[in-house]
Formats: C-alpha cells, structure tokens, sequence
C-alpha cells in the first residue's frame, strides 16, 4: 500500500509516517521509482510506535528500544534487559509527571473552593461586566 493508504490504515498522517522514517523507526520497501510501499509488518510496527508515544516515550527513547521488541498478543512485548531496563525508567518519569499533575490539580481545587465560597456572598462575575454600549 501507497503512504496515504498506510498512513489512513493506521489512523495517522502521510507526514508522521515520513517523520518515524527519518527518526529511523521505520522502513518502508521503495518501488523502482522511489515510492514507500507499506505492508502489514509496516502497520504493526507504526501501531507499536504509536503505542509507545501515547506510553510517554519520546521517539528518541523509541529508537533505543526499537530493535528489542516484536509483536505479542497483547502489543509490544520487550525482548532483551535494554528494553526493560529503559522501560522501567520511562515509567518512573512518567510516575513523577502524573505526581506532579495531581498536586497541579490538588491546588486548583483549592483555589476553585476558596473562590466559590467568596463569590456566594457577592455578585457572580459575570455581573460585574458591563456591557458595551451598541454604536
């Protein structure tokens, strides 16, 4: 299959499909007239690589532990310790966003309680907008 079709098979753009190329996370085969042609060990490997970006991973991480995984039952299933070992820190980085979102979201739940108890007692905010005279 052509770039576009590849790129609609696996629900993403003809420009991310470059974009994995020339990271080196992907080769597609090329026609004589330099055309990529995808195949379903194409899809399957875009479908990995998009199951690592949504993990977190950069694509610089990616290429690290690209050639340690194949297909399992249950998506990308690592093959040699670099993989796991490389995992587990990129899981550890993410632990530590998803802290640090959770006290991010912790603090405007505050504020969002401060805030509604005041405004009770007074005017909402939206009456205190005046509206502009119409010209």
């Amino acid at each position: 299959m052509n770039i576009g079709e590849a790129a609609k098979a696996a629900g993403v753009t003809p420009r991310a499909l470059r974009y994995y190329e020339s990271r080196g996370l992907l080769a597609p085969k090329r026609t004589e007239a330099g055309y990529r042609v995808y195949d379903e060990e194409d899809l399957a490997r875009i479908r990995r690589i998009r199951q690592l970006l949504a993990a977190g991973l950069s694509t610089e991480s990616i290429c690290g532990i690209a050639p340690c995984l194949k297909d399992g039952i249950d998506g990308a299933v690592p093959l040699c310790p670099k993989a796991v070992a490389s995992l587990k820190r990129e899981q550890r980085r993410i632990a530590e966003a998803v802290d640090s979102l959770q006290e991010a979201y912790t603090a405007l739940d505050v504020i969002l309680e401060a805030t509604e108890a005041a405004c009770e007692d007074s005017e909402p905010p939206h009456a205190l907008v005046r509206a502009r005279p119409v010209v």
